[in-house]
């Protein structure tokens, strides 16, 4: 039944998420890993932690200023992530434990990063004096440098 609305190519797929059989992503799935690692990506310094095995591809040489934002790690599908990793629950269990490393060896930047973005979500115009129109580019924009 209902079998008529549902696009061929989408028939027989059994999730909500990319499973590697072609099906697209449907709805609502866990990729909470994924999102702890775009959060920790800007600046994670793996000289601080051992990454998780099969996840030191997602070391940085580059410095945290020259980084994209977190949204450039998850929503980019050139990034090292998308490109090495399959988006899904499976593949955010390993990137949600190289976050969990990078939080536990760097504490304070990742307060840093949380307490900036609280008070930029309580009020957005609090932080536009402090921030500059470059960092606030640098956590939106999906790849590339700051602009100088």
């Amino acid at each position: 039944m209902g079998e008529g609305i549902i696009p061929p190519q989408m028939r027989g797929c059994r999730s909500s998420v990319v499973t590697g059989d072609g099906c697209p992503i449907l709805g609502l799935t866990d990729i909470s890993g994924w999102n702890l690692y775009s959060r920790v990506a800007p600046f994670a310094d793996c000289g601080k932690f051992t990454p998780p095995e099969g996840t030191a591809i997602l070391c940085q040489e580059r410095p945290p200023s020259k980084r994209p934002g977190p949204f450039g790690y998850v929503w980019d599908l050139e990034s090292v992530p998308r490109k090495r990793f399959e988006l899904g629950p499976k593949t955010g269990r390993k990137l949600g434990e190289f976050a969990k490393r990078a939080i536990i060896h760097q504490p304070w930047d990742y307060a840093s990063s949380v307490l900036i973005d609280l008070v930029r979500f309580m009020n957005p115009l609090l932080l536009r004096s402090v921030l500059t129109v470059a960092n606030r580019a640098r956590f939106y924009r999906l790849g590339g440098e700051i602009p100088q």
